[in-house]
């Protein structure tokens, strides 16, 4: 609706006094702009999850930090421990885990992830083609903290940096690596 406004807003004859009563002033106007892009990011965050195959809930708790962020008010509904979240400890070990903070894992965090441990060699790539972007906001706020990871990466090796689809993984092998290691070393 906001959308259509903006669209017809220069065809509609405001001569009319009626007509002119009910349409927005400048204020409100700029207010409506506002609420367009709020929407336009919410929209991204909403497809971006629902069409990409390869999200995590690392990728997701990006996504709605950066929203809460933006609008404080959401927290109560997109927060890692919102009402509508049925195991907050198991994303919390899950992010951990995808960030490779491996270590900061408690037994319980062991516990609930033990199931989801598999050897190295039976995990597929992680090759992304980002090609078709078209998700603008969700697809900034993921790639920022893989930037923050390529850097850190960087930093630590001091090597130059590696390709961003190599990062990925070898930061994803090298985390659930870790949490084999940890999960097999609780259970021995």
């Amino acid at each position: 609706m906001v959308t259509r406004f903006f669209a017809i807003k220069d065809f509609v004859d405001t001569s009319d006094d009626e007509l002119a009563d009910l349409m927005p002033t400048r204020h409100e106007e700029n207010k409506l702009r506002l609420l367009l892009d709020d929407l336009r990011a919410f929209k991204s965050a909403s497809k971006k999850l629902q069409s990409d195959e390869k999200v995590t809930l690392l990728d997701v708790r990006d996504l709605f930090e950066t929203l809460i962020e933006r609008h404080p008010s959401d927290a109560e509904y997109l927060a890692a421990n919102a009402s509508v979240v049925k195991n907050p400890a198991f994303e919390n070990a899950c992010v951990k885990v995808l960030l490779g903070k491996e270590m900061e894992l408690t037994g319980n965090n062991h516990e609930l992830l033990a199931a989801f441990a598999t050897p190295v060699s039976s995990r597929p790539s992680n090759d992304e083609d980002d090609s078709n972007d078209r998700d603008g906001f969700a697809n900034l706020c993921v790639r920022a903290r893989y930037s923050v990871s390529k850097l850190e990466c960087a930093v630590a090796s001091s090597s130059s940096l590696p390709l961003e689809t190599e990062a990925k993984t070898l930061q994803f092998e090298k985390g659930m690596v870790r949490l084999e290691a940890a999960v097999y070393q609780q259970f021995q």
